[in-house]
């Protein structure tokens, strides 16, 4: 590999490392990944194609600043124009959408941002957070799946309160009333995102989604910490402290 492509490969990963770390540090977003096509990885790296060389050596230097890509850099399937999204977690596998989470108060400042929420949730559109219904109240955030259907989404930090189902219901169908005609080409769905699940208020939204003719699942979420150990520094032989 030539020096200016080496050269270029180390701006790269600085330029990204960069980029989480404002926005690690701003008190004014909550993102914590960075995206890129493909095809300006490679134009930003120094390389004409992707090649096993090529991408091990983008990774070595992603991975030296804590950096890692998801998907991989070298899975088979990538296109030119196909994103690549950075961030300081490794996924645990290729199925798995993992973020570091920067901080518990704010599980909707969080989700909120554009860039988390179309990391997280592939394909989909975040239309707004707190969406005003008709009736005056409010959804913690109203989405669009990959196939144009709404989805509702209700967010509780730690263990759900007594008043999810009722309010599931209530959004859903209010959600229903603002499209009016349209709720006839768009169907609307509920997804409740807790930290803890409830089993007993899990069967109830299962009955609800039933009577209400809809989907409504349930997801948790968890905040990731990574420790690393330390090592010693010790003096060398021959030192004296």
């Amino acid at each position: 590999m030539a020096t200016s492509a080496r050269d270029k490969v180390q701006d790269f990963a600085d330029k990204m490392d960069a980029r989480l770390h404002r926005a690690e540090v701003s008190p004014r977003t909550g993102r914590v990944v960075a995206r890129s096509r493909l095809r300006n990885v490679l134009s930003d790296c120094g390389f004409a194609r992707r090649g096993p060389s090529n991408v091990m050596v983008i990774e070595a230097a992603l991975q030296h600043r804590g950096v890692y890509t998801q998907p991989r850099l070298s899975t088979p399937s990538l296109n030119p124009d196909d994103t690549i999204y950075f961030s300081r977690s490794i996924a645990e596998s290729p199925e798995t959408a993992c973020l570091r989470w920067p901080t518990e108060s704010n599980l909707e400042w969080f989700l909120s941002d554009r860039d988390n929420f179309e990391f997280l949730f592939r394909g989909w559109k975040l239309v707004k957070a707190q969406f005003v219904l008709p009736n005056g109240m409010r959804v913690d955030l109203l989405a669009r799946d990959d196939k144009g259907d709404y989805v509702v989404i209700e967010l509780k930090k730690y263990t759900p309160d007594r008043g999810l189902v009722h309010q599931t219901a209530e959004y859903i169908e209010q959600v229903r009333l603002w499209l009016g005609s349209r709720a006839a080409k768009h169907s609307v769905r509920g997804l409740v995102i807790t930290g803890e699940v409830n089993r007993t208020m899990l069967t109830q939204l299962q009955i609800l989604a039933t009577s209400l003719g809809c989907d409504i699942a349930w997801k948790t979420y968890r905040v990731e910490m990574t420790l690393t150990e330390v090592p010693t520094v010790t003096d060398g032989p021959g030192e004296s402290g």
